[in-house]
């Protein structure tokens, strides 16, 4: 941005619209260490319309628990769960190896892809039929932490919500990766 191309926006004037957890992914996903590139309101849209897609998600899971409240640990009984736990592992890895390189934008991307087109259009969708509720609740809870350096008030706010979480997520541990029991 630049006063005198007269490119320059207000944040506060984004932030009123979409909300704060929105511009902040706005602003970090898509851009490269090192390049400039031009600012888009549409990456704001994108990031507010992750922060609705997380909404939805959590909503959904947690009716399902309601339905079916099933404690203790959880496993994998299909590919598919297995499949997810492996994918959210590798979203974790590469948001480990990206912030510790400073790399924000690239953590960013990870997890947006990883949540949606992973867990929301794949893995929820085999759910509908399988419902593994221990192993919902806990990629859920995973993802919600992954995300929340990135979007604290959306998953701080998700995580208050849910009936089975207790404290501040701020003071959660970062997850650990999943175990799952690959099936031949």
């Amino acid at each position: 941005m630049s006063k005198s191309k007269g490119n320059v926006i207000n944040p506060m004037d984004l932030v009123t619209k979409y909300g704060s957890d929105a511009f902040r992914l706005g602003i970090l996903r898509g851009r490269s260490a090192g390049m400039n590139q031009a600012f888009s309101e549409n990456s704001v849209i994108a990031g507010r319309n992750l922060c609705n897609k997380l909404w939805n998600i959590s909503r959904f899971i947690h009716s399902m628990v309601d339905e079916n409240p099933s404690d203790g640990e959880y496993t994998t009984e299909n590919m598919g769960e297995d499949w997810i736990c492996r994918e959210i592992n590798a979203c974790l890895g590469q948001i480990d190896a990206s912030v510790k390189d400073y790399r924000f934008a690239e953590a960013c991307e990870a997890l947006y892809q990883t949540i949606w087109d992973k867990y929301a259009d794949w893995f929820l969708e085999s759910q509908k039929i399988f419902k593994n509720i221990p192993l919902l609740k806990r990629t859920l809870e995973t993802l919600l932490i992954a995300l929340h350096p990135f979007a604290p008030f959306v998953t701080e706010t998700i995580w208050q919500n849910l009936t089975w979480t207790e404290g501040f997520i701020a003071t959660a541990e970062w997850p650990a990766r999943l175990e799952y029991d690959p099936i031949s």
